[in-house]
């Protein structure tokens, strides 16, 4: 989700994403790899910088994770059926996650 937020485009370096999530970037780096062999991320050299990989998430990722948001909002619906007329439910909003342009 930390590339959903960061991505703007032209894809998010391993040092940002793993500073985002306080871990190593040799953790993010081999983790990615194999989201990359799934097919869930795409990994390039930065045209600045030999030395930058950019991380994006493929078109299949950004369907995955539609469904997902789909069936949570079909559960929270279900959940929180009985208490639709509090004043915390009219504030629930949907998170929808697109690609960026």
């Amino acid at each position: 989700m930390a590339l959903a937020d960061l991505d703007q485009g032209e894809g998010v370096p391993v040092k940002v994403v793993s500073k985002m999530l306080h871990v190593d970037p040799s953790f993010v780096t081999t983790q990615s790899k194999m989201l990359e062999k799934k097919g869930f991320m795409r990994r390039k050299t930065s045209g600045d910088d030999a030395r930058v990989v950019q991380m994006s998430l493929t078109d299949k990722t950004y369907k995955h994770i539609a469904s997902l948001a789909s069936q949570q909002e079909e559960l929270n619906n279900f959940i929180f059926a009985e208490s639709s007329s509090s004043p915390a439910s009219s504030r629930r909003s949907r998170r929808v996650w697109k690609r960026p342009a």
